[in-house]
């Protein structure tokens, strides 16, 4: 938790110099690199249908949704102003970048609960690297589209070379250096 945990932090510097979509592209390339290095074993008969929806709700929610909004959200409001009662309880002169922020780092612990959930289902039949592997593969698959539009213009000489390391950093720790 503490790799997964610093990864927000690290988040927030990234989304200040390259593209959301970009990052969580590059970021999966890492994590597909890694999932291919653990090699789950593929056994598509003895996979039934309720796992494979497991697998992409897992995807979709824990890596797919919870980084783009974690991402967005700490790129629009800071870490102190990242809790939604914080806006709630201020007399309306919240800036509405901050707002939409703490709701997009809101929507993000949401979609976490559910990849909690969903895996605590998965793990009694699949073992956790065979979960991971798989769920990050369907997540650069998700990512793509994204990633790849977001190429489109982008500046490459404008990022510094330690925010790339820090992207590696992101993409590698709260996947493949976890589990």
């Amino acid at each position: 938790m503490l790799l997964v945990g610093s990864n927000i932090g690290i988040g927030k510097s990234i989304v200040a110099s390259v593209p959301v979509p970009l990052v969580r592209a590059a970021a999966f390339r890492d994590r597909a690199g890694g999932a291919v290095a653990t090699v789950p074993s593929i056994e598509d008969e003895a996979r039934r249908h309720g796992e494979w929806i497991n697998l992409f709700l897992q995807a979709f929610f824990g890596t797919f949704g919870f980084t783009l909004l974690m991402l967005n959200g700490v790129a629009r409001t800071s870490a102190g102003a990242s809790v939604l009662v914080i806006n709630v309880a201020q007399s309306g002169d919240a800036d509405p970048g901050s707002l939409s922020g703490n709701l997009m780092v809101l929507g993000a612990e949401c979609c976490e609960s559910f990849y909690v959930i969903l895996s605590r289902r998965l793990t009694q039949t699949l073992p956790a690297i065979d979960i991971c592997a798989y769920t990050h593969g369907i997540g650069l698959v998700l990512m793509l589209p994204l990633g790849a539009s977001s190429l489109i213009g982008f500046d490459w000489s404008s990022v510094a070379a330690g925010t790339w390391a820090l992207v590696l950093w992101y993409g590698l720790s709260a996947s493949i250096f976890s589990f």
